[in-house]
């Protein structure tokens, strides 16, 4: 399937690119230096989303502005703000003309395994009786995580998450106690959640 169309997205773009095309046809699509580069990964699906990423970057002029921090952040150089994720058979991309985070996660019964190294006994939502819980966490944190682009940021002592609500579709979170961070989900399908995080513009701490 290609790419989906491109959505408006608190204030900026959001590309979505639903993956069921074989490696050999986004192959086609790409420039041979992105090629050699996604041999690298093992997995065909990593090799998928790798391609797939390159090809919205560069059709959509992106990527000769884009380079990496040492943190592995994502920046673009233009003014403008980016944020990357893809999980299974997604791939999002997201321009802003804010510091902005974005994690897009599938369900899946292992989150709950690793629970105790992302969830603190603060978390709000963890008292809630929603039956998915912690993909709703960790889309959070993870997002927050990709927004604050800072070595050392720990998901469970440094992000807490102070509400989620899931008609609305929105949360809010604190980073080190001072920093707030609004939180935009949306589900790209019932069992994938994307979730976006954004600083506050009140919020007079801030580290971007």
């Amino acid at each position: 399937m290609p790419l989906l169309p491109v959505k408006k997205h608190l204030q900026g773009l959001l590309y979505i690119w639903h993956l069921t095309e074989k490696i050999k046809a986004l192959e086609t699509l790409s420039f041979q230096d992105d090629i050699l580069k996604s041999l690298k990964y093992r997995k065909i699906e990593h090799r998928k989303h790798f391609l797939a990423k390159q090809i919205i970057l560069r059709q959509n002029n992106y990527f000769s502005h884009l380079k990496y921090l040492s943190t592995g952040k994502p920046v673009l150089e233009n003014g403008q703000f980016i944020s990357i994720t893809h999980s299974g058979a997604y791939v999002v991309v997201t321009i802003n003309p804010y510091p902005i985070g974005i994690d897009l996660e599938q369900e899946q019964p292992k989150l709950q395994n690793v629970s105790p190294k992302f969830v603190h006994s603060k978390d709000y939502f963890v008292k809630s009786n929603h039956e998915n819980p912690y993909l709703w966490l960790w889309t959070a944190k993870e997002s927050i995580y990709k927004l604050i682009g800072q070595k050392g940021l720990s998901l469970k002592k440094d992000i807490i998450i102070e509400n989620i609500d899931v008609k609305k579709l929105t949360g809010h979170a604190l980073v080190f106690d001072k920093i707030n961070i609004n939180l935009f989900y949306q589900k790209i399908t019932p069992s994938y959640i994307l979730c976006t995080a954004r600083s506050n513009p009140s919020s007079q701490d801030t580290i971007f």
